[in-house]
């Protein structure tokens, strides 16, 4: 796929962009930046996915991080993984980010999130997640904080809204 994201959600409708793409996406909540101290290395991502869906790790044209949440790697069959390393699912190179800090399961068309134990937290709205605590039920439109930063997950359809309302 030649097209970046941009232009991949400017020129499909909702429904080509729903059928093309089953699985949710993590939206960042306002433009990303490197904040200062460096501690934090520059946000990317794009590594871990396929070649057709290289162009959907990348920011909007409005600077927000769009992540794909789906199964890329083989290893963890069961889970959808979340971390600042290459080996994850959804790579956030971020060093608040734990190597292994997340991870998704859907099971029974419900999605669910669990803290892997990280040392900076994982957030659904307001909830707090235990480290390597229970999973709780994600639903399209929740805010998911990793560490310091903010994402809204969303399924492909309010993804396409989203990103066409900017």
């Amino acid at each position: 796929m030649s097209q970046n994201f941009v232009q991949l959600v400017a020129t499909q409708t909702r429904h080509a962009f729903v059928s093309s793409f089953s699985h949710p996406f993590l939206v960042g909540e306002g433009v990303m930046h490197q904040p200062r101290g460096a501690r934090t290395i520059m946000f990317e991502s794009g590594a871990t996915f396929n070649a057709e869906e290289e162009a959907l790790a990348k920011r909007d044209h409005s600077g927000r991080l769009v992540l794909a949440v789906r199964k890329v790697q083989t290893t963890f069959p069961s889970m959808i993984t979340v971390g600042r390393t290459r080996n994850n699912d959804v790579v956030i190179a971020d060093a608040l980010i734990s190597k292994f800090h997340a991870l998704f399961r859907h099971l029974d068309e419900q999605w669910e999130l669990a803290d892997a134990g990280s040392q900076n937290g994982t957030r659904v709205g307001d909830n707090v997640l235990t480290p390597k605590g229970p999973a709780v039920a994600v639903r399209s439109g929740n805010i998911i904080q990793f560490a310091q930063l903010r994402f809204r997950f969303l399924d492909a359809g309010a993804c396409w809204d989203a990103l066409r309302a900017h």
